[in-house]
């Protein structure tokens, strides 16, 4: 029988003790893997004490500060992240990928500067990280030189063909070339299409690969829906952006490209809604509140429109496209001072800005300074030879200098660039009609209207061709269909309806309309110019004090109003049958030379036909 043996004294109290030796053991490097696998659990405190400890035991170890900054970055501490990176380069210079690591932590903080010094930084170390390319598309990116983007993002793929974020960035940077991811390859000049399809093409190729390597790269379906809306495939789009909001739907970025989706749809209050979501994630994101903008103003909330590009601009004083867009809105609110100087701030950060000089140009022109017009639209032509809208304010401008055959040339360039631009044959057409050619203006006016029959000032646009051709008829259906189609677009229209029905005999009927009308007028003042036509025309206001009223301090609007006081008053004595009276209104109405004036036209029309 063997004998048992026995736990001595010392025996036991070794086996009690070695607990103790193995944490007096324990190394700094096994604390910072400790601290990797609690920071992969989520257990981030626990982490942050086992990094801490390395450090302790090894003040120069540059890997727990990594590990640090690992958990930071995890806990949205971006600035610490940040400063333990640096204490780890202090440590150890010589590191590559720290450098790249703190890069990509600047670029999340936009300091893209401070990214490229820290990629730069990484080169000199090794030439064959991609990464480090990655990180520097990135910073170029983030900085507006995409071109540059493209080429870092180019090496990271040479080095490491599956590096899913580079395919996605180049993507990216690729529909960026073409605009701001919210313009239709459409709406480039042919050249500029090839390009921009080129482009477009390779960058669905790039943001495809990255999405086969990653089916929840989120950012990557938010691009490729860019891209497909670049491409006019909406509907593709917005199946793209709705896959990303699954997966990251505290993305402010892709809700605001939602929105410009919907927009193109035509579903505004949607845009609306979806940029009111993406600035509640992120209420500095100017894009979001442009965006809200654009679909405000085809709801017709202009206030609400100057509102979001304001605040735009107060987030990102230097941004251009939100002057610009302000000035647009200004523009339809009649306020050309505004959108002058909207678009001359955006000039001062972007003088390549083409649409800033066409829409100054087309304030200018609202103003009179026709010579100014003429110079910007010039400009913006020599910027972007394929904008139509500067030809179109361009002849605008040649009209009313009485350049009426290089009006004509740019409308006709307009209509060559694209056929179903409705402005470019109404500008055409009220050239003609300038030149007397009534017949030539109605056919551009029907061509205008056939694309855009919605649009109440072509039909008063054709209605006074057809009033200055004595077709009574056809111009009081164009009246009507004017105000039936715009209610504040009426005082005038209303006057001409006088005047028609007048001489077709329906003179009672006629004031009872008027009258009516002049009752239920809601916008304007009560002694705007317009009332007092009307007041005249009813015989509740004497001649002398409508003459009165037809003065203005405003040399233009003076000459315009004087020219139409002398109309008015030449009708009233021709229905009268008074034509020798009504013969000297006319040329009276002729010598304000008021010729951009409608019944600058009529008055003629009327001589014209009195033999005179």
């Amino acid at each position: 029988m063997k004998p048992r043996h026995r736990i001595g004294k010392w025996t036991l109290l070794l086996s009690l003790a070695l607990p103790v030796v193995a944490h007096a053991q324990t190394t700094a490097k096994e604390y910072c893997e400790r601290g990797d696998s609690k920071n992969t659990k989520g257990d981030y405190d626990g982490a942050i004490a086992d990094f801490n400890r390395a450090i302790e035991l090894n003040p120069k170890d540059s890997v727990a500060y990594v590990g640090l900054a690992e958990v930071n970055e995890r806990r949205g501490e971006r600035e610490q992240a940040i400063a333990n990176l640096t204490r780890s380069l202090e440590l150890d210079p010589g590191s590559a990928k720290t450098y790249v690591n703190r890069a990509a932590l600047k670029n999340k903080s936009k300091d893209f500067d401070g990214a490229i010094a820290d990629c730069e930084k990484s080169l000199r170390i090794s030439r064959n990280y991609s990464e480090t390319y990655k990180e520097l598309g990135d910073a170029y990116f983030g900085k507006g030189d995409f071109y540059s983007a493209i080429a870092n993002y180019d090496r990271a793929i040479e080095l490491d063909p599956q590096k899913t974020g580079a395919y996605g960035g180049r993507g990216r940077a690729k529909v960026a070339t073409c605009g701001r991811g919210q313009v239709k390859v459409a709406t480039c000049g042919r050249g500029q299409v090839k390009v921009a399809r080129s482009y477009v093409d390779a960058a669905l190729a790039d943001l495809n690969r990255a999405i086969e390597l990653n089916p929840k790269d989120a950012k990557a379906f938010r691009c490729r829906g860019r891209a497909k809306m670049l491409k006019g495939d909406i509907s593709g789009a917005m199946e793209d952006f709705n896959r990303s909001i699954e997966l990251d739907p505290k993305d402010d970025v892709v809700y605001a490209g939602h929105a410009s989706a919907k927009v193109m749809k035509g579903d505004f209050d949607g845009a609306i809604a979806d940029d009111t979501r993406a600035i509640e994630l992120n209420p500095k994101a100017d894009d979001a509140y442009l965006g809200r903008a654009s679909a405000k103003v085809m709801k017709g909330d202009l206030d609400g429109a100057i509102a979001d590009d304001t605040r735009a601009i107060e987030l990102n004083p230097r941004a251009s496209d939100a002057y610009m867009s302000r000035a647009r809105v200004k523009l339809m609110k009649a306020d050309f001072d505004g959108a002058i100087a909207d678009c001359t701030r955006a000039l001062e950060f972007n003088h390549y800005a083409s649409d800033a000089y066409t829409n100054r140009g087309g304030a200018k022109a609202m103003k009179g300074n026709y010579v100014g017009a003429i110079a910007d639209c010039t400009r913006a032509l020599e910027l972007n030879p394929k904008d139509i809208d500067a030809y179109i304010n361009r002849g605008v401008a040649k009209v009313v200098k009485g350049d009426y055959e290089g009006a004509i040339a740019d409308s006709n360039r307009a209509i060559e660039l694209d056929p179903k631009v409705s402005n470019a044959y109404e500008n055409r057409g009220n050239t003609k009609y300038f030149k007397g050619e009534t017949e030539e203006a109605i056919a551009d006016y029907n061509r205008a209207i056939e694309i855009n029959p919605g649009d109440a000032q072509l039909y008063a646009r054709r209605g006074a061709a057809y009033f200055v051709r004595r077709n009574w008829t056809a111009a009081l259906v164009d009246f009507r269909k004017c105000f039936e189609l715009n209610a504040n677009y009426q005082d005038h229209p209303r006057c001409y309806i006088w005047l028609l029905r007048a001489r077709l005999g329906e003179k009672e009927a006629a004031n009872e309309e008027l009258a009516d009308c002049l009752n239920k007028r809601s916008n304007g003042a009560p002694d705007d110019w317009p009332v007092m036509v009307a007041r005249f025309l009813l015989e509740k206001l004497r001649g002398n004090d409508f003459f009165a009223a037809a003065v203005s301090p405003n040399a233009r609007k003076d000459r315009g109003q004087r020219c139409e006081a002398w109309f008015y008053v030449g009708m009233k004595r021709l229905l009268a049958g008074d034509k020798a009276a009504a013969a000297v209104c006319f040329r009276k109405s002729l010598a304000t030379e008021a010729w951009d004036w409608t019944e600058y036209h009529f008055a003629q029309a009327e001589l014209k036909a009195l033999g005179n």
